[in-house]
């Protein structure tokens, strides 16, 4: 079992009891006491869990605050499905907006342009896309946040409005079923609503499992966007409002574990 599995395996059920001995992970994981404690070293660092004496804690915290490394392996098959839906969709964009979410960090490693500018609060999509010949990243100041790897905050903000882009390309923390698209943390909804003002097309990617979610902090209405991609097919509520609305949505079929053609409408 490779170190990243073995630790979702741990984080999975630390959910599930909330607590753990590292004798009780071991004899489960079928390891040593040894890379237990290792193990449990590491995602203390990204701020999963607190180590207890003789084990660990779950910490209950945002799912905004885990490192984007490791929410980017958390629902990765929808993360690709929607990231090869996406990067048809920025072909013609001399320069796009993109979040610091993990989605978007995704799609990041998949799409390979050429000639392209790139605006981001993404820290690891950053550094990810400048690896690519002839892509200029530039990046607004202001606070970095170490677990997720993203600037925010008043500075990052005003800079923000020097940058403008044909399309942006953002996540969300909820869909709900009145059109509400919302996030969890109201630094990250502020910085969206930047992305939305400077940009041209607002493309939103949103998996299923936040469909019909509701969170704190309003970024707006899915009716201000102008595309809507899912990883399938959202439910009849948000289609009719997308529909109302002049938005295009873009999912993938699929008939058991196998991918059929995407549908616009």
């Amino acid at each position: 079992m490779l170190t990243l599995e073995r630790q979702n395996e741990i984080l999975e059920y630390l959910k599930q009891k909330k607590t753990a001995t590292v004798r009780e992970l071991a004899a489960k994981l079928y390891v040593s006491d040894a890379t237990i404690r290792r193990d449990l070293g590491e995602m203390e660092t990204l701020g999963l869990l607190r180590r207890s004496h003789g084990g660990a804690v779950l910490l209950e915290k945002n799912r905004d605050e885990l490192s984007v490394l490791v929410r980017m392996e958390q629902n990765a098959d929808a993360k690709r499905v929607m990231s090869e839906l996406t990067i048809p969709l920025l072909a013609d964009c001399a320069s796009v907006w993109m979040d610091s979410s993990s989605t978007v960090h995704f799609l990041s490693t998949l799409w390979h342009p050429s000639r392209k500018i790139v605006f981001t609060t993404g820290v690891q999509t950053a550094l990810e896309l400048a690896k690519l010949a002839d892509m200029q990243v530039l990046m607004p100041g202001g606070m970095l946040k170490f677990h997720s790897d993203s600037l925010e905050g008043e500075i990052t903000r005003e800079q923000m409005r020097s940058f403008f882009a044909d399309a942006m390309v953002c996540s969300c923390g909820g869909i709900s079923e009145d059109g509400a698209v919302t996030e969890s943390t109201l630094s990250q909804c502020v910085i969206k609503q930047g992305m939305m003002a400077q940009s041209g097309r607002r493309i939103l990617i949103a998996d299923r499992s936040k469909m019909g979610e509701h969170r704190a902090f309003l970024i707006g209405s899915l009716r201000e966007f102008d595309v809507l991609v899912c990883d399938q097919r959202p439910c009849e509520a948000i289609l009719s409002l997308c529909k109302e609305g002049g938005v295009e949505v873009i999912w993938q079929e699929t008939e058991g574990d196998r991918r059929l053609s995407s549908v616009r409408v």
